[in-house]
């Protein structure tokens, strides 16, 4: 949840809760793909508003690489956030508008939002299934996006991967505005 009607942040937040348990793949090769779509909100520091998001998303988790359940010191989860669209809190997509923001403030001829990538970094997945890391992406070789991704797997085999992501910049189309998205989502082992 969040509002749209300070001038910073203001109230939101999230929160993620298993019902239920989960269990992990042990032995063979296990490497699962998970994919899905995501819906979130975008909030402002230094105005207010509110916007919509939505996108696909992919995770990939190699199992085999948490050798009998020791989850220490393993980097075996990666992701991307692709396929992004921004929606005015009318529901009208203007993500051609934001896309023409960040081209004309990084001299840059992108055609679609920058991807968000998972960065592959040791401990991010414990025993129970909980995972969290870094992710971010990049406009001309600079850090444009940046934040963090919170994901549970749940059911037998961890066939589901619910989560959440969180991630901050500079709002091209503004002066001195940071903008954050919240995004939701729920992925399905392929």
């Amino acid at each position: 949840v969040r509002t749209g009607n300070y001038v910073n942040y203001g109230f939101g937040g999230y929160m993620l809760e298993r019902n239920g348990s989960v269990t992990l793949p042990k032995g063979g090769h296990q490497q699962y793909v998970y994919t899905g779509k995501t819906a979130g909100l975008r909030d402002f520091d230094g105005t207010s508003g509110l916007e919509y998001t939505t996108g696909d998303m992919q995770m990939t988790i190699d199992f085999n690489a948490f050798n009998n359940g020791d989850f220490t010191n393993r980097n075996a989860v990666s992701g991307t956030v692709s396929n992004r669209r921004i929606l005015d809190i009318d529901g009208t997509d203007i993500t051609s508008t934001v896309i023409e923001a960040i081209n004309s403030k990084y001299s840059v001829d992108l055609t679609e939002l920058p991807t968000l990538h998972y960065v592959v970094a040791p401990n991010v997945m414990d025993s129970a299934g909980q995972i969290s890391g870094d992710l971010n992406n990049s406009v001309d070789g600079d850090e444009f996006e940046a934040g963090k991704y919170y994901v549970i797997l749940s059911g037998s085999g961890a066939g589901k991967a619910v989560g959440v992501f969180v991630v901050s910049s500079d709002d091209p189309r503004f002066d001195n505005v940071t903008v954050r998205e919240t995004g939701g989502f729920i992925l399905v082992k392929k």
